[in-house]
């Protein structure tokens, strides 16, 4: 068992936590501020409403002008979410990819992640890791 084996376990382990936690959390935070911005558009219309004697548009001048801002807004944090989540998908396939080829690693990336907290929280089945298997079952 090689120092430098077991420090690629724990660099493998950082790999496996931010694809498993961190990205996940982050997703997470800006699919609440999604819908977030998507509750104020629920009572929207209605306060947007003004009296027909100011003329014009029954909304008044701001209300598609914000629409076309909201749709721009959720769209960049509905992108940003799609983004973190295929991150988190690659770095767990690569995570997986080198820890098949070391099992010094291997072995150290899983004692890491059965002691991490945040691991266990968002793993349904904890597994072992060998070399041309997955970490964990589903």
């Amino acid at each position: 068992m090689g120092v430098s084996d077991i420090r690629f376990g724990v660099e493998l382990y950082e790999l496996e936590k931010a694809a498993k936690a961190d990205f996940p959390q982050i997703a997470l935070d800006y699919s609440i501020a999604i819908g977030s911005c998507n509750s104020v558009t629920d009572q929207l219309a209605q306060v947007m409403d003004r009296p027909g004697f100011f003329g014009g548009d029954a909304k008044g001048p701001v209300y598609n002008a914000y629409l076309a801002l909201h749709a721009t807004v959720v769209g960049f944090l509905t992108d940003t979410v799609k983004n973190l989540e295929d991150t988190a998908t690659a770095l767990d396939k690569a995570a997986q990819y080198f820890a098949g080829t070391d099992q010094t690693a291997a072995e150290e990336m899983n004692r890491r992640m059965h002691d991490d907290p945040a691991l266990s929280v968002t793993q349904n089945v904890p597994g072992r890791y060998r070399p041309g298997r997955r970490a964990y079952v589903e």
